[in-house]
């Protein structure tokens, strides 16, 4: 064993030494002082958690601990000392300063020597690695803590989110042949009209377009493939809201943080938790009777959250969004009633294509480039069903130049129907506003 008594004193260290004696010491309380070992189990919890400042809570106490036991590390200030025991106990081990980057959008270990991360939109090898998969296992098992499990060959799979809202996926032997990490971070890119026509996302007509429609409560469905953005989206698009209105959300997890990001709107988040018997089924009976005025479907995966969906967009609930993760704005619909015959409605394929489309008005279609670094809206189309035929009338459309996709301009080839205008005319939004958007039938 490397701890230490607590009255002796040490001297200096090379860094990895220091590592295991404050690793064992830690967490053996008989051998702290009160003044370390009553903040220890605070700091640990918030730091592995990842709680916003707890990373300098836990510097702070692992340098009181160097004074203490007169602790000096080769090379090193105690400060940076500090910082680098920190990584390696309570925080991301190696990669805790790709994560601190705020370039950096994604963190990806695929096992010990192959980790990737995804850097403004693109996705690049970096060159570090883990000295083996047991060290990954024990970054995962801390990640997890706050969730009180852990992974194991009887339980290889698992998904958490960490408090500053950034999500985990992890998964080891058997179902993956390595141990590997998935760090999504969220909100890196600040969604303004600027950066998101600087980014190549949209320019200020479609952006007029958007506001417009959130304005006048349009149910927009917006769909995309993988880390195409639609959770970034739909958290700006909530900007638009009139803050006179009640919004609930209905999650799997807690992702979109919304009276995290607009505490002067009416919200309430709820999160299903299948455990306890709560699912969004019994959740969506609990919202209608706290009179929701939009309900938002953080994402539609199948799991019972397609006909939710339907469902508040079917019943008044004017304005209601939700993320599905499709391909083009048709298969949106096709995947939405796919999903509900699969949920066990007892009902024609058709003809639930045909009540999806009645439920959402207009369809937002995102589009990735990971080797350009560039997220972009290439469709906003309203859908509608006319005669039992379902329309799909685009109203922006990115139009490419010639070979290279990503180099053209956005078109807007439809106006809206009457059917969307006297929507929004029924909201509030004037033909005067209207108009000064070219968005008039």
């Amino acid at each position: 064993m490397a701890t230490i008594h607590k009255f002796v004193k040490v001297g200096e260290l090379p860094l990895e030494k220091f590592k295991e004696i404050f690793a064992e010491t830690i967490v053996d309380k008989d051998r702290l002082p009160e003044s370390l070992s009553s903040r220890r189990d605070a700091v640990m919890q918030r730091a592995c958690a990842g709680y916003p400042g707890a990373s300098l809570e836990a510097v702070s106490l692992i340098t009181d601990f160097m004074v203490l036991y007169n602790i000096s590390v080769e090379g090193l200030t105690g400060e940076n000392a500090a910082w680098e025991v920190y990584k390696s106990v309570w925080g991301l081990d190696i990669l805790e300063d790709l994560y601190n980057d705020p370039e950096v959008q994604e963190i990806d270990v695929n096992g010990p020597d192959c980790i990737y991360v995804l850097r403004n939109g693109k996705w690049e090898r970096v060159d570090i690695k883990f000295p083996n998969g047991e060290r990954i296992k024990d970054l995962i098992n801390r990640l997890i803590l706050h969730d009180n499990v852990s992974i194991t060959t009887s339980n290889p799979f698992v998904e958490s989110k960490r408090a500053d809202g950034n999500r985990i996926t992890a998964a080891i032997p058997p179902i993956a042949k390595h141990p590997t990490i998935c760090l999504r971070k969220l909100n890196t890119f600040e969604y303004t009209l600027e950066n998101l026509t600087r980014a190549g996302t949209l320019n200020e007509k479609v952006y007029k377009l958007l506001e417009l429609l959130v304005k006048g409560r349009a149910n927009i469905l917006i769909s995309g493939g993988t880390n195409t953005a639609k959770t970034s989206l739909l958290q700006h698009m909530v900007s638009f809201m009139h803050k006179s209105l009640r919004l609930i959300t209905l999650e799997n997890k807690f992702e979109l943080e919304l009276g995290k990001r607009y505490p002067y709107l009416n919200i309430v988040e709820f999160e299903e938790d299948p455990g306890k018997g709560v699912t969004l089924k019994s959740l969506f009976r609990l919202t209608l009777h706290l009179t929701p005025d939009i309900i938002i479907v953080g994402e539609i995966r199948g799991l019972g959250e397609a006909v939710e969906a339907i469902k508040a967009c079917l019943r008044g609930h004017d304005g209601s969004i939700a993320t599905i993760h499709t391909s083009s704005v048709e298969e949106a619909i096709n995947g939405l009633a796919m999903m509900n015959v699969e949920e066990g409605k007892n009902l024609p394929l058709e003809l639930v294509r045909l009540q999806a489309a009645s439920a959402f008005n207009v369809i937002i279609q995102m589009y990735s480039s990971p080797t350009a670094g560039i997220k972009k809206i290439i469709r906003v189309t309203e859908v509608y069903v006319k005669n039992d035929q379902i329309v799909f009338k685009d109203l922006c459309k990115w139009v490419p130049d010639g070979d290279n996709y990503l180099v053209g301009d956005w078109v807007f080839p439809n106006k809206p129907s009457s059917r969307l205008t006297e929507r929004f005319i029924k909201h509030g939004v004037t033909p005067e506003q209207m108009r000064a958007a070219d968005f008039t039938c």
